[in-house]
C-alpha cells in the first residue's frame, strides 16, 4: 500500500488496538506517518530501536525486597501512564533475545512485573529480508500476533507530500519523468543511493553553489542519480520562471518535450500549494488550460491534494467541467 493509504489505514486500525506491523523498505516514511497519525490522534509516542537494545532493557534489572524476593525495575522509558503508541521500531533487526521480550510485550501487554497501560498501543515496524539490512527472523508466534501490511513508494503519492512540504518543485518534476529512481537499491555496494528520504536530504543541498551541490547531491542519493539529476537540471533551466507564470499565463510559451512539461508543471503546482492570493490562483488555472490534458489532470491532482485552495478562485469552474478533475475534488 501507498504511504497514503497506510496513514488511513492507521487512523481505522487504532480504535481496534490490535498491535499492527509495517513492513518496508528504509527511507519510506513508516517511523514519519506513525508519528503523524499519533499527532493528529493526541497520542504520544515512545519510539524504541529494538536494534539498539539489550533484553535486559526491556525486562529491566532484579532488586530484592524485604521479602527477600527478587523483583524487577522496568525501565523508566516504558509509559506508566496515558495514551500513545509504543512504537518497536527496527524490529526484524533485534537479536533473538530481544524479540523473545517483545513476545511477551505484545501477547500479554506486559513484561514483568510492569503492564502496559490501557491507553497505549503496540506498532512494530522494520526493513524487509531483501533490504540489504541486518535481519533476523522473528519468532512466528511473535509474527502472529500482528496485523502486518507492508508499504510500497508511489510517486504520485511522494509528489503530493513533496508539494505540501516545501521539496524544490525540480526534484519532483525529475522523479515524474524517473520514478524509477525514487527508490533504487539495485546498486548493492553503494553507500548512498536513492530512497524517499535522501531525496529529502537532497532538497536541503539546492541552494548550494553549484559545483558544491552535485558533490552533496551525490553524497545523497548516490552517483548516477545525481548525474541524471543535473542533467534534467540544465535542460529545465529554460522553463518559464515564476513571475513569467504568475504575471504572463495566456502568453508563455507551452514547451512540447514532456519533460518540459512535468518541470512547468510541477513548478505551477508548487506556486498553487504556496500562493493565497485569488489573481494568482486565477493566472495558474488560465495557464493550466492551456496544458495537453493529463498535464491539466496532473497539475490539479497535485495542486488540489497537497492543499492548495485554487478550488476557490473563479476560474477553476473551466477546469471543473473536465470529469477526471471533478473526480478530486468530489
Amino acid at each position: 500500500m501507498t504511504p497514503s493509504s497506510l496513514s488511513n489505514l492507521m487512523h481505522h486500525i487504532l480504535p481496534t488496538k490490535r498491535p499492527l506491523f509495517v513492513w518496508g523498505p528504509p527511507g519510506c516514511g513508516k517511523s514519519q506517518i506513525t508519528r503523524q497519525v499519533a499527532e493528529q490522534n493526541g497520542l504520544d509516542v515512545i519510539d524504541l530501536r529494538m536494534l539498539l537494545l539489550d533484553p535486559t532493557d526491556l525486562r529491566g534489572l532484579p532488586h530484592v525486597n524485604g521479602d527477600n524476593m527478587a523483583h524487577w525495575c522496568p525501565p523508566d522509558f516504558l509509559p506508566k501512564d496515558g495514551n500513545g503508541i509504543l512504537f518497536l521500531d527496527e524490529l526484524p533487526n533485534a537479536s533473538p533475545m530481544v524479540s523473545c521480550s517483545a513476545l511477551q510485550l505484545v501477547l500479554d501487554r506486559r513484561i514483568g512485573e510492569w503492564k502496559l497501560p490501557d491507553g497505549w498501543h503496540v506498532w512494530a515496524a522494520g526493513n524487509r529480508e531483501q533490504d540489504r539490512s541486518v535481519y533476523n527472523r522473528i519468532p512466528a508466534p511473535l509474527l502472529n500476533r500482528f496485523v502486518h501490511v507492508e508499504v510500497e513508494v508511489d510517486v504520485d503519492d511522494w509528489a503530493i507530500w513533496a508539494h505540501s512540504h516545501g521539496i524544490h518543485p525540480l526534484i519532483i518534476a525529475f522523479l515524474r519523468v524517473r520514478p524509477q529512481l525514487l527508490l533504487d537499491m539495485s546498486n548493492v555496494t553503494a553507500k548512498s543511493f536513492p530512497t524517499p528520504r535522501s531525496w529529502e536530504y537532497a532538497n536541503d543541498m539546492f541552494p548550494m553553489p553549484e559545483d558544491v551541490r552535485y558533490v552533496a547531491l551525490r553524497g545523497c542519493i548516490g552517483d548516477g542519480a545525481a548525474t541524471e539529476l543535473e542533467a534534467y537540471l540544465r535542460t529545465a533551466s529554460g522553463i518559464p520562471t515564476e513571475q513569467d507564470i504568475l504575471t504572463n499565463p495566456g502568453g508563455i510559451p507551452i514547451p512540447q518535450d514532456p519533460s518540459l512539461l512535468y518541470a512547468l508543471t510541477s513548478l505551477m503546482a508548487s506556486l498553487a500549494v504556496r500562493r493565497d492570493d485569488t489573481n494568482q490562483l486565477n493566472a495558474l488555472v488560465t495557464l493550466c488550460l492551456r496544458l495537453p490534458k493529463e498535464f491539466t489532470v496532473l497539475f490539479c491532482q497535485d495542486a488540489l491534494k497537497a492543499g492548495s485552495k485554487m478550488a476557490t478562485c473563479s476560474e477553476f469552474s473551466k477546469l471543473a467541467k473536465m470529469r477526471e478533475v471533478q473526480e478530486l475534488i468530489i
